[in-house]
């Protein structure tokens, strides 16, 4: 969290994680209802490495706010 607040306050606007890491969805759900810059659509975060319907419907789920495959 502070590492997405720095990159914030720096001026990114997009954040991704990727589900090579295996808490990355739990993690966007969690900064996703905390942090004011996503949940007032100034700033978006999302999930990348996403190959399979089920790893999309998960980053849908999760509350992500762009995919990457």
């Amino acid at each position: 969290e502070p590492i997405v607040r720095s990159l914030l306050a720096g001026g990114i606007r997009f954040i991704e994680f990727t589900l090579t890491n295996p808490l990355a969805s739990e993690k966007v759900a969690l900064l996703r209802r905390e942090i004011v810059e996503f949940v007032s659509e100034q700033a978006a975060i999302g999930l990348g490495s996403v190959r399979t319907l089920e790893e999309a419907q998960l980053a849908l789920d999760s509350g992500a706010q762009f995919i990457v495959s």
